[in-house]
């Protein structure tokens, strides 16, 4: 199926599916606002420049075709493990990666690509000392549902696919009978024309 589904998120006519996710990033930031404390300027800094990378990296996601979004994905999840050491804010992305791997991925790749986040997620709790369910509960959560949504959206963009190129091969189909009967038609119109003429050639 995969060779089938050359799209990107982009790709479709329901802008939402870009620009308004991007509500969810704000709480990237809410570990900065409820736990200023604990981030100095430089901190909030490197977290500001982690979030527009990761905003950089999502449109790029957006536009990659396919499974040519692979790259993409792997260099998201990369960034928000490593971004875990500076905030616990990253746990609010990756849903985003989530339903990339669920849209541009057919389902068993899509799958694997959940583990990988899981294993991420995990990976980044252990590594930066969030060993608890307030960080790895609510990512996990929302990447599984995220999945089944970029599924869902990639079946109705395979879907709408199909039916264009039914409906393309139709409308061919019509446009040959239609020739078809034209020649038809000139074949009768002039074999009528012929055959009086050949009559009167005979009797001339």
């Amino acid at each position: 199926m995969s060779d089938q589904f050359n799209q990107s998120l982009i790709d479709g006519n329901r802008p939402y599916w870009v620009w308004s996710p991007l509500i969810f990033t704000g709480f990237y930031f809410l570990p900065m606002i409820f736990n200023s404390q604990f981030f100095s300027v430089s901190k909030i800094a490197v977290s500001v420049i982690v979030y527009l990378c990761f905003i950089y990296l999502y449109f790029k996601a957006a536009n990659a075709k396919g499974e040519r979004v692979l790259p993409i994905v792997v260099l998201m999840i990369t960034l928000c493990v490593a971004a875990t050491y500076i905030t616990p804010g990253t746990q609010a992305l990756f849903g985003f990666i989530a339903f990339f791997c669920g849209f541009n991925f057919t389902a068993k790749k899509a799958a694997a690509g959940l583990l990988v986040i899981i294993i991420a997620v995990l990976l980044a709790a252990f590594s930066f000392n969030f060993l608890d369910w307030y960080f790895i509960a609510p990512p996990l959560i929302i990447s599984t549902a995220l999945l089944f949504m970029g599924q869902a959206e990639r079946k109705d963009r395979l879907h709408a696919q199909q039916q264009q190129v039914s409906q393309t091969a139709i409308e061919q189909l019509a446009t040959i009978a239609e020739r078809e009967r034209i020649s038809r038609d000139l074949h009768d119109v002039i074999g009528h024309s012929l055959t009086p003429i050949a009559l009167k050639a005979e009797l001339a």
